[in-house]
């Protein structure tokens, strides 16, 4: 099913009006079928696709979900290595960049064929590469530390505990359980994991119409989705919670599962996502150093500042 159809589906389920109308593509050579095309409506187009594919001198392709640390990671590597000009990289989930490997990836009517040196995601992934024998190397890498509470600033729904979420009158958005399905297991396993604990109802049953989906990248659009006041409250990774209280203090805030501005419990309810690194075959001139600076101490630090830990062997 297109991507675009998703979306449109998730809206309608959601009562929210789609404002985008969808240009077909105006392409002189042949039209890609669905399953490679990428095209989210309205901020997502663009903001997962990194910098100038021809002149970098590497590529990246990585899920999207710690996108801010490999943001500052990358930048640091550009800085101590200025032969390399720039990296161009995807912060896309990976169902939208694994067809990429084999075909051209199009945004609209822009076509990206540069094929990555390194690809970053949760171990499922990187195992499909490695079956299809395309990997040279791999690691674990790093992993988040788990779930918060994000919630507007001010927190207007006082939100001091998991429970609250439960509440009839706050709005609970959460990914997309079809196009991140990832994420979804993650923040509903968890969320279900907390009411067997409590004593609660399915989450996912009792919300009704107080329960909503992003459409396709929940790191960009659920943010937005709370700012527009569209919901109270989201369940997801502490490290994107953390993310955008930073960059718009004004506009967000988030909490632990006990109300706490702090990162999340040990729980054991709790779900702890992991993310490998592979480097593939075939890689460029700067695959290997690229490579080695994401496992060393510099990216481990900064990783660390944005709330993610390193992922041991």
């Amino acid at each position: 099913m297109p991507v675009l159809q998703l979306a449109i589906q998730a809206d309608v389920a959601n009562n929210i009006s789609a404002q985008m109308i969808d240009w077909p593509l105006e392409l002189a050579g042949d039209v890609p079928t669905a399953l490679h095309r990428w095209f989210q409506p309205g901020s997502n187009l663009c903001l997962d696709f990194h910098g100038d594919p021809v002149r970098a001198g590497a590529v990246v392709f990585s899920d999207g979900n710690h996108h801010m640390a490999l943001a500052a990671v990358l930048h640091a590597f550009v800085g101590s290595h200025p032969d390399i000009q720039e990296i161009f990289y995807a912060t896309t989930p990976p169902g939208a960049l694994l067809p990429a490997l084999r075909q051209p990836l199009y945004l609209g009517n822009l076509v990206l064929s540069r094929r990555p040196d390194i690809f970053i995601s949760p171990a499922s992934v990187i195992d499909i590469l490695q079956k299809d024998g395309q990997l040279s190397t791999r690691d674990p890498f790093m992993r988040s530390q788990g779930n918060v509470i994000l919630v507007r600033h001010g927190n207007p729904k006082n939100i001091r505990h998991i429970t609250d979420l439960w509440r009839n009158d706050v709005r609970l958005v959460l990914s997309h359980p079809v196009t991140e399905s990832a994420s979804h297991q993650v923040y509903r396993q968890t969320l279900e994991a907390y009411g067997a604990t409590f004593g609660l109802p399915s989450i996912i049953d009792v919300k009704g119409e107080q329960l909503m989906f992003s459409r396709g990248i929940h790191h960009r659009e659920i943010p937005q989705i709370i700012a527009d006041d569209g919901a109270d409250a989201s369940f997801l990774y502490y490290h994107l919670a953390l993310r955008y209280q930073r960059a718009f203090p004004d506009l967000f805030d988030y909490v632990n599962t006990t109300g706490e501005r702090q990162p999340p419990n040990v729980d054991a309810e709790q779900i702890i996502s992991q993310y490998h690194l592979a480097l593939l075959l075939g890689y460029g001139p700067w695959g290997t150093a690229i490579y080695d600076f994401l496992r060393g101490d510099t990216a481990g630090a900064l990783y660390e500042h944005h709330g993610l830990c390193r992922c041991m062997a």
